[in-house]
């Protein structure tokens, strides 16, 4: 049981940190191609 929910912890943390990288790349994309400062420092 206690391996189950290490597993599920395990892939949620994975998934979460997976999910921030991409967000943060696509912040920096969007801010360079736009000429936002404001979207630059928040990716």
């Amino acid at each position: 049981m206690n391996e189950d929910r290490a597993s599920v912890a395990r892939m949620g943390s994975i998934i979460g940190v997976a999910g921030n990288a991409l967000l943060a790349v696509i912040k920096v994309f969007t801010g360079f191609f736009t000429g936002s400062m404001a979207i630059l420092a928040d990716g």
